[in-house]
């Protein structure tokens, strides 16, 4: 049951986050904005879902460390290594539209 329990709270914990950044109704209205313009719109907004994502997997750690369960213990291992892969990811998005806007 508790296991039940902790997956249904990390599943949470991963979805929250990026859903609260995937819709975004102050783009509905710009279709006359040029291509260019949404492509650096959309590097821009990748950084606060990469943030957000990175939040949820280190939560997610978290609880899982407290458990004690060594194989808890791996899949926490495994959801900080995510975190630092969307950080970096986050990271290079950033760095690909300053280059851009240059």
């Amino acid at each position: 049951m508790e296991r039940w329990i902790f997956g249904t709270l990390i599943t949470l914990s991963l979805a929250a986050p990026a859903a609260l950044f995937t819709f975004d109704a102050s783009r509905l209205n710009e279709r006359s904005v040029p291509m260019l313009d949404h492509t650096q719109n959309a590097q821009a907004s990748e950084g606060p879902v990469a943030e957000a994502r990175a939040e949820g997997y280190l939560q997610a750690a978290r609880t899982l460390l407290r458990s004690g369960d060594p194989d808890d213990h791996a899949r926490a291992c495994r959801l900080i290594a995510q975190a630092e892969r969307s950080t970096q990811e986050n990271a290079l998005a950033e760095l690909q539209a300053r280059c851009q806007q240059d």
